[in-house]
């Protein structure tokens, strides 16, 4: 009698704890560095009830007050990271970037991690986490010569090549 009032117990309590949980679920809130249609569209197709913040052309203490209230950050692509960040200032001409955008990613990047928040990078944003870590890049990888790549053996053309001389973010 004990261990069937003990079981019913234990499945009464389990049954709370779900229904409250389900009760608390609240939509996820996301930071974006740059949010366009395609991203919107992409993280809407996943989950509709994702709230999407975009920090774009926000002050950085505004676009900070906004990261707070997120469960994540999320580095989108875009133009170039400035060269000059990594110590390749005479790359700069080869570029299109926005020094502007830069600054504030990093900005982000910091306060995020200081809030523990996840972050993810896509294509630039993940060179820019890269950069703000203390990386480096190399700006046109296709006329960077295979040999001064540590560890890389070509033998021929990779038939990508076609592929990496268009601009993929």
């Amino acid at each position: 009698m004990k261990s069937r009032l003990f079981l019913f117990g234990l499945v009464a309590i389990l049954l709370i704890s779900c229904g409250k949980s389900s009760m608390k679920h609240r939509p996820i809130k996301l930071a974006l560095s740059s949010a366009t249609d395609n991203y919107i569209n992409w993280i809407h197709r996943i989950d509709s009830t994702v709230v999407i913040y975009d920090l774009k052309n926000l002050k950085p203490d505004s676009a900070i007050s906004i990261l707070k209230k997120c469960d994540g950050l999320l580095l989108t692509g875009g133009e170039d990271v400035f060269p000059g960040f990594y110590g390749q200032i005479s790359d700069t001409a080869r570029c299109e970037t926005n020094i502007v955008r830069d600054s504030l990613e990093f900005y982000l990047i910091t306060k995020a991690e200081k809030l523990k928040l996840p972050i993810l990078g896509i294509c630039r944003g993940l060179q820019i986490m890269n950069v703000a870590h203390g990386g480096k890049l190399i700006i046109d990888i296709k006329i960077f010569p295979a040999m001064l790549i540590t560890g890389l053996k070509i033998t021929q053309k990779p038939s990508i090549e076609s592929t990496l001389q268009r601009k993929l973010c």
